[in-house]
């Protein structure tokens, strides 16, 4: 459950992050972003939900803390279910 919550939580901080940012640019087009960047707090809070939301998402650390926990399987099965996805 440990893993559910935080990989949620990380999604859905970068999904606020990326409409925040979308919202305040009038724009989702990333070369339009990369062109005119928005500016302010918001945008920077924009950009803390991303980065929070990509840590927790692939399990970098800080936010590695779930990852141990998250297959209990022995090695050869948790390497079969992953060659299998």
């Amino acid at each position: 459950t440990q893993a559910l919550l935080v990989t949620t939580f990380g999604g859905l901080a970068m999904l606020v992050g990326i409409i925040v940012i979308g919202n305040i640019a009038g724009t989702f087009l990333l070369s339009e972003l990369i062109a005119d960047p928005p500016t302010g707090v918001a945008g920077s809070v924009a950009v803390v939900l991303i980065l929070i939301g990509a840590l927790s998402k692939s399990a970098i650390v800080p936010m590695h803390f779930w990852l141990p926990g998250a297959m209990a399987a022995p090695t050869p099965v948790s390497a079969y279910l992953h060659a299998a996805a």
